[in-house]
């Protein structure tokens, strides 16, 4: 299996899934975009399960100079999924309770991890869920 979080995830979702999202509030990464179906495309091709997060915490803001460890401002948080989309004006910024427990199968099941940083932003308490999970 290959698990895609982080802001990797977030490319993906755009491509494969068509989720709901504006640019400039969640990453998105374009010359990557490029490479996402020959990357599913290989991968099936080899028997890999590409397993990706199915839901977000979101936030309306990114701050710098707020007050979460004196350097993050976060006003309001919330949820989405990949059906219902990111909302305009908002970021996902880590993996949701389902996408944990999805995580979580996921390494259980593995021979070998390699691991390519991490599914939230986890310098932070409020997004650092699903790099705990």
């Amino acid at each position: 299996s290959a698990l895609t979080s982080g802001l990797t995830r977030f490319t993906f979702a755009k491509i494969l899934d068509h989720v709901s999202m504006s640019s400039t509030d969640s990453l998105f990464d374009q010359a990557g975009s490029e490479k996402v179906g020959a990357l599913v495309k290989r991968a099936k091709k080899n028997n890999v399960k590409v397993v990706f997060p199915i839901d977000f915490i979101t936030a309306d803001k990114f701050d710098k100079n707020g007050v979460y460890f004196a350097s993050c401002l976060f006003s309001q948080t919330g949820t989405a999924s990949v059906a219902e989309g990111i909302p305009s004006e908002w970021m996902g910024l880590d993996a949701s309770p389902k996408s944990r427990e999805l995580f979580r199968q996921t390494v259980l099941e593995a021979k070998t991890i390699l691991w390519n940083g991490p599914p939230g932003v986890f310098q932070f308490p409020a997004f650092a869920g699903g790099s705990k999970a």
